[in-house]
């Protein structure tokens, strides 16, 4: 038995002094996360906003390491805005986020059902895309952002006369919201409104302005729903020498904008944060590639400005020239209740 024993321990010892040496097992290595693309679609790819809204967005997602596929196309226009995204989409690999600024939520029907049998989470920006499978909406609080200024508007007339309200395109959600907030605000306090749709065209809201300039006796104030078309409404009014007499109200804080009211020929309007709302879409598309939910609606408030704070708003871009204009009639119109039609 101790003989055994004593083979045992010798074979145990030679086993140990033997040439091979045991490496200790290290910790193993952590995976790479999958690369995330971000496929993105705005609403225009030369409108001011959008522009930052974009440059924001890519900047974000290149401090996250996160791929970010630009294919905005056209300006405020479906049939431009559509098959670059559904060409991009049928090629894009998992992990993978499509976001869109649509023009027309309806024209994206087919692609948010291509994105849901994908596996590819969609999230809106600025338009409600009205559809179940899309996980989230970031938008500006259009309605906040109306009130401000139909406050402003109510300031400059003393609740007397009539305003020229404009939206956008005919029922996008963003144009309508602005409006309805500013006429809301408007008839409140006295006012009588005037509704068009200027299609976030300046040439066409030059147009509208103009025939309300010449026909409407009793207008004192233009609210135009987007940037570049105010300053070019303003200058219009401006040129007429009206500027006293007939108030330009707008809404982007373009920087066409910010000139026309240190030149004091616009009088107010609300400053959108474009650069906020990219860097939300960026970190809620993280979010959604790895698996976790996000806000159904994140509202971004837009910010007053006036004359009286225009000067901490630096801009050295021109005001938007009110020609050539390219058509004679706007292309939609329509009154409210209580609009007296130039």
């Amino acid at each position: 038995m101790k003989r055994a024993l004593s083979i045992a321990a010798a074979l145990a010892i030679a086993g140990c002094s033997s040439g091979a040496t045991a490496t200790p097992a290290g910790p193993k290595a952590t995976p790479t996360p999958p690369q995330i693309t971000i496929l993105y679609s705005g609403k225009s790819n030369v409108d001011p906003y959008w522009v930052t809204v974009t440059k924001a967005a890519a900047a974000e997602a290149d401090s996250k390491g996160i791929d970010f596929i630009d294919v905005s196309a056209g300006n405020n226009e479906s049939a431009k805005q559509v098959p670059p995204v559904t060409a991009a989409l049928a090629k894009l690999k998992k992990p993978a986020v499509l976001v869109i600024g649509a023009v027309d939520a309806a024209s994206f029907t087919d692609t948010i059902a291509a994105a849901k049998a994908a596996g590819i989470p969609v999230l809106a920006v600025e338009t409600d895309l009205a559809n179940p499978y899309v996980s989230g909406l970031v938008q500006t609080d259009n309605t906040s952002g109306g009130k401000l200024i139909g406050g402003q508007i109510c300031k400059f007339t003393g609740g007397k006369g009539t305003a020229l309200v404009m939206g956008g395109v005919l029922a996008d959600p963003a144009g309508d919201a602005r409006k309805n907030a500013v006429q809301t605000a408007v008839e409140a306090c006295g006012m009588v409104s005037n509704i068009q749709y200027g299609d976030f065209d300046f040439a066409k809201e030059v147009v509208l302005a103009t025939a309300a300039l010449s026909t409407i006796k009793d207008l004192d104030a233009i609210f135009v729903p987007n940037g570049d078309g105010a300053a070019a409404v303003a200058k219009l009014v401006s040129d007429q020498r009206k500027t006293k007499m007939v108030g330009v109200f707008g809404f982007d804080g373009s920087p066409a904008e910010i000139v026309a009211i240190q030149g004091k020929i616009e009088v107010a309007t609300v400053l959108q944060d474009g650069s906020g709302i990219g860097r939300v879409i960026v970190d809620e598309a993280a979010q959604l590639a790895a698996g976790s939910r996000v806000p159904k609606s994140a509202q971004v408030i837009p910010t007053l400005i006036d004359q009286a704070d225009v000067a901490s708003y630096k801009s050295t871009a021109p005001v938007q020239s009110t020609a050539p204009v390219q058509s004679t009639a706007p292309s939609q119109s329509a009154s409210s209740s209580h609009s007296t039609a130039p």
